[in-house]
């Protein structure tokens, strides 16, 4: 380790004492640039573009494509987070349904849409002084609508 510091060490000498003195040592051969007539302020410039260049290649990575983001109400849509990039709301082709860990009573996972079910009366009856009758409304839990969305280029 400390042979390694020292061709560090050395290395990192010769160039600062070359920046000031004309020697040049070049440090960009091995990422493609030819530096031998170029100054040291050439060399950093290009070093710099390089690695920005770099930088702007790599940034379709960072989200890609097909990426679904679920927007909360009171959340960014995902244009205001990931600005560079195109979105489609494709809520639509979910509208309507619940989403629910796989396990449990639930339907495996790409098994597709769950029927409802809830438990009804058809008819009114007595249980003990009272009498049941059932409204026309649809049996839920609590919930929220959401928008979900797609990252298309």
């Amino acid at each position: 380790m400390k042979m390694f510091s020292l061709v560090i060490g050395s290395l990192l000498t010769m160039y600062q004492i070359g920046s000031s003195t004309g020697f040049s040592m070049c440090l960009l051969n091995t990422i493609g640039i030819n530096c031998k007539n170029m100054t040291h302020d050439e060399q950093q410039d290009a070093l710099i573009e390089n690695l920005l260049t770099r930088v702007k290649n790599r940034a379709n990575d960072l989200v890609p494509i097909g990426f679904i983001y679920t927007q909360h109400p009171d959340q960014a849509e995902p244009g205001e987070l990931w600005p560079g990039y195109t979105w489609a709301d494709v809520t639509g082709q979910y509208a309507g349904l619940f989403f629910r860990a796989e396990g449990g009573s639930s339907l495996p996972f790409n098994g597709g849409a769950q029927g409802e079910d809830a438990p009804s009366v058809d008819e009114p009856y007595w249980v003990e002084y009272f009498k049941v009758k059932v409204s026309g409304g649809e049996v839920r839990p609590k919930n929220q609508a959401i928008r979900i969305w797609e990252r298309v280029k």
